[in-house]
């Protein structure tokens, strides 16, 4: 795991149970920080960011403080790092975590960050938007300060999963414009309404998200959704997970919808 202190490779420790030897046994008074920190605070990291057996902790000291632990442990230094007072090992303090973390990851990966935290998720560590704001505007300059200041630009609060923000920045990313979330629409059938998840009411195109469970209760729902917008004259798009992770067919579908949508205006 790091010097003098080894791990079964076959068993490896979990991440709390290394950490907690790296900060009270080895390295005493350092703080968790960086990437180590941000996982066992249970933030979301893409899969590169996240530790593995045999990868590299993250651990902040003071300026003066100048041990180490092996190449497995890296050691930032800060000369007022903070420390957060409700996480059960020792931990920096918000804004040199998040700061850390900035330096660490794309400005796209920080407002899926930023997003959580400032969710209902997130719980006691929730933030508010000004608290961020205000530790990343303000004080002493710190590595990281100015990524994080664009991811904030970005994100948004009270986002009720990561999903949502992935799908948000996907359309960010993949040039379409945004979409009216959670549209509410009349159907034929008095008091009956049909809820579209991603709308162009301009020019009635409903994107139906598909969910990762795929129930068959989730199946017939998005069929009888479908089926009412349909009816309506809309044209209707599925969006689902995979798409995510490789958008060009939804993109190239999307477009051809735009384009019929305008050849029949």
């Amino acid at each position: 795991m790091f010097s003098g202190h080894v791990t079964p490779s076959s068993d490896p420790a979990p991440l709390f149970d290394i950490a907690d030897v790296l900060v009270r046994a080895r390295l005493p008074g350092a703080l968790l920080s960086h990437t180590t920190a941000a996982e066992l605070c249970d933030l979301p990291l893409p899969d590169h960011a996240r530790y593995a057996t045999g990868g590299t902790l993250h651990v902040t000291v003071t300026a003066a403080d100048r041990r180490r632990a092996g190449p497995q442990v890296t050691t930032h230094r800060l000369s007022n790092p903070g420390q957060t007072a409700r996480e059960p090992l020792p931990t920096v303090g918000m804004p040199a975590l998040l700061c850390g973390l900035a330096t660490m990851l794309s400005t796209e990966e920080m407002v899926l960050v930023l997003d959580h935290l400032m969710g209902p998720a997130a719980q006691h560590r929730r933030r508010s938007r000004e608290e961020i704001w205000r530790f990343a505007s303000i004080g002493a300059p710190m590595p990281g300060k100015a990524r994080l200041r664009q991811a904030l630009w970005r994100a948004r609060p009270d986002v009720p999963s990561g999903i949502h923000t992935r799908i948000r920045r996907f359309f960010h990313l993949a040039g379409v414009p945004p979409p009216v979330e959670n549209l509410s629409l009349a159907t034929d059938i008095p008091g009956i309404s049909v809820m579209v998840d991603f709308a162009y009411p301009e020019s009635r195109i409903g994107i139906l998200w598909t969910d990762s469970s795929n129930s068959p209760r989730s199946r017939r729902e998005a069929r009888l959704r479908e089926a009412d917008l349909l009816q309506l004259g809309w044209i209707v798009l599925h969006l689902s997970l995979a798409d995510l992770d490789d958008p060009q067919g939804f993109v190239a579908v999307f477009r051809a919808a735009s384009r019929t949508r305008r050849a029949a205006a």
